[in-house]
């Protein structure tokens, strides 16, 4: 796997441009993808020991994954819980596309429910 490279306001608009010429599968797997990439970047940037943050970011380091990432931001008061309840929303919407080949969209029963918690205001977020 390849080291990601930095996100530049051009990669925004460049990505946001594709979210929207993909079907539901491609927006769900290159938005969930994007936001992970960018909270890692985010992680590294708040790393004392540039060194030491790579190791932690590499393909098998224990900040590899969404998940980790997530959690690990959050529980080090990173970030609010409201961006945690969105991000633990966004992952597994991202995961339900990649891992359900066929027949999945935005109003699937799963996916739609997820999309609903992710964005239902009236809890606080």
């Amino acid at each position: 796997m390849s080291k990601p490279r930095e996100l530049h306001l051009g990669d925004w608009n460049n990505m946001v441009h594709a979210f929207h010429a993909e079907s539901d599968r491609g927006a769900a797997v290159l938005a969930g993808g994007f936001v992970e990439h960018v909270l890692g970047f985010y992680l590294r940037a708040m790393s004392a020991v540039p060194s030491a943050a790579e190791e932690l970011f590499s393909p098998l380091g224990p900040l590899s994954s969404f998940s980790q990432r997530s959690t690990v931001g959050y529980a080090f008061g990173l970030f609010r819980e409201s961006y945690y309840h969105d991000l633990t929303c966004i992952r597994p919407i991202r995961n339900h596309f990649a891992h359900h080949p066929l027949d999945t969209t935005f109003t699937t029963k799963e996916v739609a429910e997820l999309a609903k918690k992710a964005f239902d205001v009236s809890n606080g977020w």
